[in-house]
């Protein structure tokens, strides 16, 4: 049972979720981060790694794992020039090294932000993709969005 259970956690956890065409409507206040609205549909999951509504990815396991957390997202939002940011939050909290932005012009109201990172996991660790717009108050519509977590 000892060496079944051992070769179980050796297994490299992975996820992948997306959703291409609910169109949800996120808002928020000015520079206010908030989970990114979606209706995530799961491609597959493998080893502790489970998605649960709005797209939050909990960790259960017994050992400590770093992943590698990629998404990118694709919106539509007001034309109106605006800087938007998505990041990638553990437990609620901004992990910094996954924060990338976009500034739209006066004409181009839809953006797509991709994102990369490593995170460290243990269990009970919860995982979630987060969007902001610093100079608005924020309002943007769901095109399409990937989110891949890999153990490495």
């Amino acid at each position: 049972m000892e060496d079944a259970a051992i070769a179980i956690e050796e297994v490299e956890s992975a996820l992948n979720f997306f959703d291409f065409s609910s169109g949800t409507n996120t808002t928020a206040l000015q520079d206010t981060w908030t989970p990114l609205l979606l209706a995530a549909t799961q491609g597959f999951s493998r080893n502790g790694l489970s998605l649960g509504g709005g797209g939050l990815v909990t960790y259960s396991g017994a050992t400590q794992k770093y992943l590698q957390f990629s998404f990118i997202v694709s919106f539509i939002g007001p034309s109106q020039s605006r800087k938007y940011h998505v990041a990638m939050f553990k437990n609620g909290q901004l992990w910094p090294c996954s924060e990338f932005t976009v500034v739209t012009g006066s004409q181009q109201s839809e953006a797509a932000i991709p994102s990369q990172c490593v995170v460290p996991v243990s269990n009970g660790d919860t995982l979630q993709v987060y969007i902001k717009c610093s100079n608005n108050a924020l309002s943007v519509t769901l095109d399409n969005a990937n989110v891949i977590i890999m153990q490495f």
